[in-house]
């Protein structure tokens, strides 16, 4: 010690000879000798005693020492402390992990819907509750047809292959139903996600070999590199077709995406085919019962009754989705870390608004006599619990171009008594080309066009807008929302009717897209007259509220959103049509002089009504180079 603070000293100033380093050391060394003879370690100890209150050595306080400080008793207690303290120091710190852990455990087992013994708890009232209900396709039939143990063994396959994916997505089986399943999930992003993954794994199980000889489960490969759909193997669900397809492009880019290589053959179908529908939004807790038989709670009403219907629609290897769903799906509490259809490698693609049930049927008055019928005679298959002789139907085909019209060109005009409702179609993103193997929606009657049958290529772009619509919501919020959701249905029904296609829609405004310029131009018209003759009310009629309509025909691109499930469409097309609108005065229907040249062309061919176009002549557009030959229509 002495040596070191001679040296820092000679370091701080340095002597002039080596003399002056040894009487520096010297004269250090003389210091401290003394002050080791000054405290000794009797004082030193005391001392320290006293500064730290340390009381566990015996023989007065620290203070007031007169004997040694520490005996062979002190020392032995000295000792069973310094074991003591650490031991203690660690308990505490087991005690701390532990109670970290059980908290983290017991979030986990929250957030996982599980109680502390790892059980799946049956999800309460919440929007975003959703019930998956789950069937095979075609199950009577196979059972006809198929030897009894090869469909014994099937369905336990099937059985086993759901419950252990469930499992794994914290699914809670509420009820069995022959070989349907009833699942509830705390939120449509876990529903989705086991969807997604049941089928993936049935098409990896080993199914018997009489299953798969069966059209209802045989294999179904398609080449990813061919744009004219040929099959690759048998399946009842398709045809081949060398037609173009829109939707085509789009698996394509997601196969590419994902890395599969284009030489190969990509497996669609094999085994059972299993439809699966989930729906979200449980508000009322007094539908859900415990059952005592199966030891589950089971879900009823408008909630379990909604979702069955979904699930029904559903074709067999598809996965439908109510529009509450599909709505929870992307902005519920699930939507983020796990509910976008990218984080869950799903696609989701809206198929249309569906009527999904009859109405019910309206009591028939009796006959009187004279009629021709005798009293109670039934007078059509109405009255015998079938649909009513007069009812119209449309069946949803897939097409070459995905989900779209059957026979009829458009759907039958909504009763005043039924409500169509959206749906929307998943598959894993490795089984797009599912969307366009798999058979037809069953529902009643489709209202709107869907994404799958959406036009693309060259097509013609309608572009509507309410004059001063957002100065009407902010003068006369409840009436001028009422008013605009009146505008909506009644532009959506006849869009349906016309096979457009709704690519944006909402505050007044509506873009749609379609195949035929001609039908373009007579929904701008019919949408205009039939606006004239709803009831409004007498606020509104005080304040200027006008529509106006542009159309412009042209070749886009396209692409799917993700977060409505509705192409996108690219091109200069849209750019015009709006410009085009934007000279339209109240109430004016224009359209461009390309449009106007395809509606006569259609008119000759006897595709659509009379319509009469007067030309505006060459008009300036902004942001366009060229002036622009502009039609105003009427109807003839």
């Amino acid at each position: 010690m002495a040596w070191a603070l001679s040296y820092i000293a000679l370091t701080l100033e340095p002597p002039a000879d080596e003399a002056a380093v040894v009487n520096a050391t010297s004269t250090l060394a003389k210091t401290f000798r003394q002050i080791n003879m000054a405290f000794s370690d009797a004082l030193v100890r005391s001392s320290y005693d006293a500064a730290t209150g340390n009381v566990w050595a015996s023989g007065g306080t620290a203070a007031g020492r007169t004997g040694p400080p520490y005996g062979p008793k002190n020392i032995s207690k000295i000792e069973e402390t310094s074991t003591l303290v650490p031991l203690l120091v660690c308990l505490l710190v087991a005690f701390g992990v532990a109670v970290v852990a059980l908290a983290f455990l017991l979030l986990r087992m929250r957030r996982r819907q599980r109680d502390l013994l790892g059980r799946v708890r049956a999800p309460r009232v919440g929007p975003d509750t959703s019930l998956l209900v789950s069937d095979v396709q075609n199950s009577t039939k196979l059972w006809e047809e198929l030897s009894v143990a090869t469909m014994d063994l099937a369905l336990k396959i099937h059985h086993a292959t759901i419950r252990r994916v469930m499992s794994a997505h914290d699914g809670y089986e509420s009820a069995t139903e022959g070989d349907s399943f009833i699942i509830a999930f705390a939120t449509p992003a876990k529903a989705v996600a086991f969807a997604s993954a049941c089928q993936l794994a049935l098409m990896d199980e080993e199914w018997p070999a009489e299953l798969l000889q069966h059209p209802d489960g045989a294999v179904l490969l398609v080449d990813p590199r061919d744009t004219g759909l040929r099959i690759v193997g048998p399946h009842s669900a398709v045809q081949p077709s060398s037609k173009q397809t829109s939707w085509v492009p789009f698996w394509q880019v997601n196969l590419t995406a994902s890395g599969t290589a284009s030489d190969k053959k990509l497996l669609v179908f094999r085994g059972l085919c299993v439809r699966m529908g989930i729906h979200s939004g449980f508000d009322d807790a007094q539908y859900m019962v415990f059952n005592k038989v199966g030891s589950s709670f089971k879900y009823y009403g408008p909630f379990a009754e909604t979702a069955k219907l979904v699930g029904d629609a559903a074709a067999g290897g598809l996965i439908t989705l109510s529009g509450q769903a599909f709505d929870r799906l992307r902005n519920g509490s699930g939507a983020k870390g796990g509910g976008s259809s990218g984080s869950l490698d799903t696609v989701v693609v809206y198929a249309g608004h569906f009527v999904l049930s009859e109405p019910p049927a309206k009591p028939k008055p009796k006959p009187t006599p004279g009629c021709g019928e005798a009293p109670g005679q039934a007078r059509d298959k109405g009255a015998l619990g079938g649909p009513p002789a007069d009812s119209q139907h449309v069946t949803v085909e897939m097409t070459a171009a995905g989900l779209g019209h059957g026979p009829a060109k458009a759907p039958a005009p909504e009763a005043p008594d039924e409500a169509d409702a959206p749906l929307f179609v998943a598959v894993p993103s490795s089984l797009v080309p599912r969307l366009a193997h798999s058979r037809p929606l069953r529902t009643v009657r489709a209202t709107q066009l869907g994404s799958l049958a959406a036009p693309t290529g060259t097509i013609a772009i309608a572009f509507m807008k309410v004059v001063g619509a957002s100065t009407l919501l902010a003068d006369l919020p409840g009436p001028a929302s009422r008013a605009l959701e009146q505008f909506q249905r009644l532009v959506s029904r006849l869009l349906g009717e016309a096979g457009g296609y709704l690519v944006e829609g909402g505050d007044g405004l509506v873009l749609a897209a379609f195949g035929c310029p001609l039908a373009g131009v007579e929904w701008a018209l019919n949408t205009v007259a039939g606006l004239k003759e709803l009831d409004w009310e007498e606020e509104l009629l005080a304040h200027e509220l006008c529509e106006e309509v542009g159309l412009d025909v042209g070749a886009v691109t396209y692409s799917l959103t993700e977060a409505s499930g509705r192409l996108s469409y690219r091109g200069k097309v849209m750019n015009r049509s709006a410009r085009i609108a934007g000279t339209a005065a109240a109430g004016q229907v224009l359209c461009s002089g390309a449009v106007w040249l395809a509606a006569e062309t259609g008119m000759a061919l006897g595709t659509g009504g009379s319509v009469v176009g007067v030309s505006l002549g060459r008009i300036a557009l902004k942001g366009i180079s060229a002036p622009v030959e502009v039609v105003q229509c009427y109807r003839g």
